[in-house]
């Protein structure tokens, strides 16, 4: 079952607060003029900049600095603390998580190109990811490793063009899931079925609702930006309330660390 609710983005604003049985979705084109990679980088840990170095190339090391100083940035908000000084962690299979005892603050990010997504709530598991809705190389593989059996079928009678965003839908939906539980791919994406809405629109937020009996997780989809497909993944069943930023200016002034 697909439950649709409209949203609209917004500037955030000072101080801004995360009550529990709330969510924070943000968005940010990395490649905008006031998004300085360098000024931002000023916030990183030496970690942070050593593993974006290992990255392949420019571009894809700036993206990954720019994406972890917004981060910062936004954390820095919530907490009331310096970006600098934040303490992050991440788990066995690379999931960032934050020491700060009493915050109870739980997030996750994913960036694709230049375009920049975060989730943010309090006191249950989150997870996020992004796709730019394109052709694909290589479908035959993707659908036998991203889809079950049942999904295969059904994507198998889509017309090609639907097939492109179907593919996508799926697999952020699965993906997101996956960030969620923080095990990375240790659990197939063919293991698990998920529903498929196929008229997603702008602006419109998405509720897949599970009909299996022990679905401890809600699922959420949203378009961030035209030819962009994005989905959450949150732990629990409560009803929750959501809020979308999106901000052109950076959230604090940076200090070195």
């Amino acid at each position: 079952m697909l439950v649709k609710q409209p949203f609209e983005w917004q500037q955030p604003g000072a101080p801004l607060t995360l009550p529990d049985g709330q969510v924070h979705i943000w968005k940010k084109r990395l490649a905008e003029p006031d998004c300085d990679a360098a000024q931002l980088a000023q916030t990183l840990s030496v970690d942070e900049r050593a593993r974006a170095a290992r990255l392949p190339n420019i571009h894809a090391q700036k993206s990954k600095l720019a994406a972890r100083g917004w981060l910062r940035s936004i954390l820095s908000l919530y907490l009331q603390e310096d970006a600098c000084q934040l303490l992050l962690d991440y788990g066995p299979w690379g999931k960032p998580f934050i020491y700060l005892p009493g915050s109870r603050i739980c997030f996750n990010l994913a960036h694709t190109d230049d375009m920049l997504v975060a989730a943010f709530t309090r006191n249950r598991t989150i997870g996020i990811d992004l796709e730019r809705v394109r052709p694909m190389s290589g479908r035959d593989y993707l659908t036998r490793f991203i889809f079950s059996d049942r999904e295969q079928e059904w994507f198998a009678s889509l017309s090609p063009q639907e097939q492109e965003t179907a593919l996508i839908n799926v697999w952020t939906q699965k993906e997101a899931f996956l960030k969620a539980l923080g095990i990375g791919l240790t659990v197939p994406m063919n293991s698990f079925p998920v529903q498929c809405d196929p008229h997603l629109s702008m602006q419109t937020l998405v509720e897949v609702i599970s009909t299996h009996k022990t679905q401890a997780y809600r699922t959420y989809q949203f378009i961030p930006q035209e030819d962009y497909l994005a989905a959450v993944v949150i732990e629990g069943k409560a009803q929750l309330e959501f809020a979308f930023w999106e901000t052109t200016t950076l959230l604090y002034q940076a200090k070195p660390c």
